[in-house]
């Protein structure tokens, strides 16, 4: 009979693969910390008691619901792909996943975006102005950081001042059209090659959150500052919050 781990390494030959470096480690460690106890149990015999128990384990670790959420998803996706490849032929069992409240509340007011771009500006903290444009050009196309920072520069039409957003959140496509100074910045940063990133690190990867320079520009800035609850605290998923928002109060 098939056990979990054999499932796991079903799952990582065939579906981990394709992630990126990123996922791949942060699926691995999710797996080892969290999981790794159930390896040796039969597919067969994980019921959906088993997965209230797991739940309440990790819940008991002080864990995030949003960390709960990853940790019962990651072992689904294991779970379907044994059944997919033929791997175990046991009905799977219905997973009691928790509510994730994971809507963010804050965004910045004029002042306080004025605040951190001079921030930014200031050369005395920052070498590159990158995380500066990146700023500017987040709080005036409201894109999400994935959609933001997976731009190419096929995806840029400067003669058209339009912009397409090739895989969104919903697996929808969109075009979107770009202000001046957003047009300004985007040339500043076109690359040769139309397949090339528009934004990367200087090793040419994506990137995969807020370089260093942002965070610690928010630091400087004292915007988390004795904030406790992380939706309402400035990431940078904040700017494109900040920018929804001002469209709504024009």
């Amino acid at each position: 009979m098939a056990i979990l781990k054999d499932a796991w390494k079903l799952y990582t030959s065939l579906t981990l693969c394709d992630d990126s470096k990123k996922e791949v480690r942060t699926e691995l460690r999710r797996c080892e910390l969290h999981l790794s106890y159930l390896e040796q149990r039969e597919i067969s015999s994980i019921k959906k008691l088993d997965l209230v128990r797991l739940r309440r384990h990790l819940e008991k670790k002080n864990l995030s619901p949003q960390t709960v959420y990853h940790c019962l998803s990651l072992l689904r996706r294991v779970l379907y792909t044994a059944k997919e490849y033929e791997l175990s032929d046991t009905k799977l069992p219905s997973f009691p996943m928790p509510k994730v409240k994971n809507q963010r509340y804050r965004f910045l007011s004029v002042d306080e975006a004025n605040m951190l771009i001079t921030c930014l500006s200031n050369r005395k903290f920052f070498s590159s102005m990158l995380w500066r444009d990146l700023a500017v050009i987040a709080m005036n196309m409201g894109l999400r950081p994935n959609e933001f920072f997976n731009l190419r520069r096929c995806h840029i039409s400067l003669k058209n001042k339009v912009i397409y957003v090739a895989e969104s959140k919903n697996g929808d496509s969109r075009y979107i059209k770009m202000k001046p100074v957003v047009a300004s910045l985007c040339h500043k940063y076109l690359p040769s090659s139309r397949e090339a990133l528009l934004f990367c690190k200087k090793n040419g990867e994506p990137f995969t959150q807020a370089g260093a320079p942002f965070r610690r520009a928010v630091k400087l800035c004292k915007f988390n500052e004795d904030i406790i609850d992380p939706l309402y605290k400035v990431v940078f998923y904040t700017l494109r919050h900040t920018f929804a928002s001002w469209l709504v109060m024009q």
